[in-house]
């Protein structure tokens, strides 16, 4: 992949590449060849990029990978001066280039197509840089009535070949994250499967956003910390949480009910066996009886009991 310099005049491989690039000014055949061209300020910004088709020649920076196909961002783990950032030789073939922050496993729509979700690139932590931020949908509001800020960034001037952004910074007055975003809240547009995201980067020249040029990033993850980070001691007092420890007192408790209420119930079946035990003596002497109402009234009284099942073994 080849990109170009900026300063080329329209006879170069800029204006050969119609089919691959974003613009205001190509949206109509029929203006005019002396039309002033599109600025960073009036560009169309490209939405529902088709990531797939994109090379991954963009490089993570200062991100952990364990086996080189994975890379995770652990926004709330200390920098310590290691700030994730992109590297390209190809910065410095173009001097404005348009960096976009995308989700790359959205939920498809009804027609099968990936939805896309507008997000806000981080802020950067390098220093020197001239750019220029642009809402992608300056119509969208939160809940508030508050413009949603999921801005992309022109840088305009001569690109390093490395760029750093902040990992992670919340704007005072808005309270919001200027940095990179946790992946978890994303997770109601892939439907509940861990967000993976990239950072896409394409050059703007001659009025124009060139896509056959463009580049990306690996697909890459943002988690608060690892999980598995400060659990070496071993012998280290674990704390239980009150839940548990209520848990564990209703179940002492069951227990202990359980254990009275078998002691009551072996009672009232012991009675209950000398009763029968009564009953079945009695019946076996009532044949002795003269016949009569006293005999008769006996045999009634010790006749068999029906037995029913709705009972409840312990």
């Amino acid at each position: 992949m080849s990109v170009q310099s900026y300063e080329s005049d329209s006879s170069d491989g800029w204006e050969s590449d119609e089919d691959n690039t974003v613009s205001e000014s190509s949206s109509s055949s029929s203006s005019s060849s002396n039309e002033k061209p599109a600025d960073v300020y009036t560009v169309q910004i490209p939405k529902n990029v088709d990531l797939e088709k994109i090379p991954k020649t963009l490089e993570l920076v200062n991100l952990v990978s364990s086996d080189t196909k994975r890379y995770d961002l652990y926004r709330c783990e200390p920098a310590l001066k290691n700030y994730p950032g992109v590297r390209s030789d190809y910065f410095k073939q173009c001097r404005t280039w348009l960096f976009q922050m995308c989700l790359c496993n959205s939920a498809p729509n009804g027609d099968g197509d990936r939805v896309d979700v507008p997000m806000r690139l981080p802020d950067f932590k390098s220093k020197g840089l001239n750019f220029i931020r642009r809402n992608q949908t300056p119509d969208l509001k939160d809940g508030l009535g508050r413009v949603v800020d999921n801005s992309a960034v022109f840088v305009t001037n001569d690109v390093p070949d490395t760029i750093y952004f902040k990992k992670k910074c919340v704007d005072n007055e808005t309270k919001r994250d200027i940095a990179f975003e946790l992946g978890k809240g994303y997770l109601s547009h892939t439907r509940a499967i861990d967000p993976k995201f990239c950072i896409l980067a394409i050059p703007f020249a001659n009025g124009k956003l060139h896509m056959g040029s463009a580049i990306r990033t690996p697909d890459f993850h943002v988690f608060s910390k690892r999980q598995t980070r400060h659990t070496a001691r071993t012998n280290k007092k674990r704390k239980i949480s009150s839940v548990v420890a209520q848990y564990d007192t209703n179940i002492s408790e069951a227990e202990i009910v359980l254990r009275s209420l078998q002691a009551d119930y072996e009672k009232l079946r012991c009675r209950n066996r000398k009763y029968e035990v009564k009953i079945g003596t009695v019946r076996r002497r009532v044949a002795q009886l003269p016949d009569g109402p006293i005999k008769l009234g006996i045999e009634y009284a010790t006749k068999n009991i029906e037995q029913t099942t709705d009972t409840v073994e312990i």
